[in-house]
């Protein structure tokens, strides 16, 4: 695999101007028996209108595809939510399967998440390293093989989804330089969601950027 980067940012932390454009791919098929090539894209833009209003528009995409008759296994499959996808669980958006009573994520072949976020004043001290931004992402994530949704019947197995739909979630992102390193707090309003989707409104983390 590779990677290529282009970053133009003033700063690698916290950037108030520029933008970054990464590329990398993995190819597997040289050996073994699994054959991909998995793409991801990702990039951002910043600009600061002062110290307390900068504007982020950021976006990533990823598909990964086999040859011959292989099928993508479980394990490399894209899975979106959490810190990629703010307002849903991790691996909470995408293909799943509920039947039974199960609801396991089954992970996609191909995603785009688009993200949009202004960072604002919250008229607290700065020694105290607190700041906030409000935030919306959007996206998708799905596209399974025919072969794991459908049975040796050919019919569509019962209680797998796989809809390539809208998601949409906005919400308030707390960043606090604590005594343990820094923490992120996010605050979320689910705006499109799919019924098996598994959300969540409040999210802690650790975070290198800050």
């Amino acid at each position: 695999g590779y990677q290529v980067t282009l970053d133009r940012r003033n700063d690698p932390v916290r950037p108030t101007r520029g933008f970054f454009v990464s590329l990398a791919q993995d190819l597997a098929g040289l050996g073994g028996d699994v054959n991909y090539l998995r793409s991801e894209l990702e990039g951002g833009w910043y600009y600061g209108f002062n110290k307390d209003f900068v504007l982020s528009l950021s976006g990533s995409a990823g598909y990964i595809g086999s040859w011959g008759d292989d099928v993508i296994r479980i394990n490399d499959r894209f899975y979106k939510g959490g810190n990629s996808f703010r307002g849903f669980r991790v691996a909470g958006i995408g293909p799943r399967d509920i039947s039974f009573g199960r609801s396991d994520a089954l992970g996609g072949e191909a995603f785009a998440i688009g993200s949009a976020e202004l960072t604002i004043p919250t008229f607290i001290p700065q020694q105290y390293g607190i700041r906030a931004s409000v935030f919306t992402d959007v996206g998708t994530l799905g596209i399974l093989d025919d072969k794991i949704k459908t049975g040796a019947d050919g019919q569509p197995i019962p209680g797998i989804y796989d809809d390539l739909s809208l998601r949409a979630s906005a919400g308030l992102s707390v960043f606090w330089r604590s005594p343990m390193g820094p923490i992120r707090f996010d605050f979320s309003q689910i705006l499109q969601r799919e019924d098996y989707d598994r959300v969540e409104t409040f999210r802690f983390s650790q975070t290198t950027k800050f």
